[in-house]
């Protein structure tokens, strides 16, 4: 990847993380899911910067729709915060970053499977969001691998349907 890509990508995966903490305690509507599918999709793809663009304007979009309070707010407290790629892999636990990278790649494949079957089952939309805020709060390492578990779980009632 290209160093502007990559630097698209660290943004992505930070509006990302934003949505799923956004998420936590509201309810998305259809149009922020599929920003988020689509925007998960795209990790660690190669992609135009202008897909890349959009998809990141399109995650800030929803986020500040589930709590539009956070948007303006004049003492952000930075629970909806975009926690970029460059934080997670900054950790001083290599294997929690470890599990991160493999759930976040678990994510983006389970988000090309769901875009291919047109599929919007509430059951994986929650699961997703909730691997979002996963990838910004240091879950134990049982709770990480359960996530990513569930991820292939999906995986394989999405391919047999």
């Amino acid at each position: 990847m290209e160093q502007l890509e990559m630097i698209f990508q660290n943004e992505l995966i930070g509006a990302l993380i934003a949505l799923g903490r956004a998420a936590e305690n509201e309810s998305p509507d259809p149009e922020t899911d599929r920003a988020m599918l689509e925007g998960l999709a795209l990790t660690g793809q190669t992609a135009p910067e202008e897909t890349l663009q959009a998809a990141i304007l399109a995650l800030r979009a929803a986020k500040d729709r589930l709590v539009p309070s956070c948007a303006s707010c004049a003492c952000p407290c930075g629970r909806t915060a975009e926690y970029p790629l460059r934080e997670l892999l900054a950790e001083s636990d290599r294997a929690r970053t470890a599990l991160r990278l493999a759930l976040l790649s678990s994510l983006g494949a389970l988000a090309r499977l769901a875009l291919a079957a047109g599929e919007q089952d509430s059951a994986l939309l929650a699961h997703l969001y909730l691997s979002l805020f996963a990838l910004g709060y240091p879950f134990e390492a049982e709770r990480m691998q359960q996530l990513i578990a569930d991820c292939g779980r999906y995986a394989l009632e999405l391919l047999s349907r």
